[in-house]
């Protein structure tokens, strides 16, 4: 389906996260630490099925990475991708993503377009190659925000600080936008493992909450 969603300030998705993680911690599960356990929180924590299975075939889709069926209340994650493990977190916690954000809107939707039973279909399905959209922003946003919280992303940046001191007194004091994503990149290196996300989203997380100031220090420690 293709959904038509409003813009959303960048704080109100991190609060989605925050939302949930603090339900989830509440009613007994661990977030003190990474990695956050999003096939617990899809299963136990939101009483969603998981099922990884052959999507690409099933769909015809070559690229496809997963989707949500909300009527059977079943998140697919395709089988490709199960070895992957960061590129598999994060598709989960991007599905769990649209069944907070989006679930809502897919059935108000559903409902003004469907005069006529038909087939279920999942509120988006999710591709390698398919442009960004607000829908397919809003959900990276979130996704990226339960596995990696930012007070957690912080307590990690602490071991960068450390193990790039040396190398941040040697630069210049002003940096060009690259210079801030290498060093992005570079902190992403250290502590990805952690969260057991990919090195990539681990530096697109840094970057978004804007963690490194204007002369390229790890901020907010």
């Amino acid at each position: 389906m293709n959904l038509k969603v409003e813009w959303t300030s960048p704080e109100d998705l991190e609060f989605v996260a925050e939302k949930l993680l603090f339900d989830y911690q509440a009613t007994g599960g661990d977030i003190s630490r990474p990695p956050i356990p999003i096939e617990d929180i899809i299963e136990n924590k939101l009483g969603l099925e998981l099922i990884v299975d052959d999507l690409r075939t099933k769909q015809g889709k070559p690229d496809i990475l997963g989707c949500t069926y909300v009527e059977d209340k079943t998140i697919c994650i395709d089988s490709s991708i199960q070895e992957e493990e960061g590129q598999y977190n994060f598709t989960c916690s991007h599905e769990v993503a649209h069944w907070l954000k989006h679930k809502d809107l897919y059935l108000a939707q559903r409902k003004q377009t469907s005069l006529l039973p038909r087939e279920k279909e999942p509120i988006v399905m999710c591709r390698l190659t398919k442009a960004i959209q607000q829908v397919e922003y809003q959900a990276n946003r979130i996704a990226a925000a339960i596995l990696m919280p930012r007070k957690q992303v912080i307590e990690a940046l602490k071991d960068c600080r450390q193990l790039l001191s040396g190398e941040i007194r040697h630069r210049t004091q002003y940096y060009i936008k690259s210079e801030v994503e290498q060093l992005a990149r570079e902190c992403a290196l250290i502590i990805y493992k952690r969260f057991r996300v990919s090195i990539q989203t681990m530096q697109i997380r840094i970057l978004e909450l804007r963690l490194l100031n204007s002369i390229g220090t790890v901020s907010l420690l």
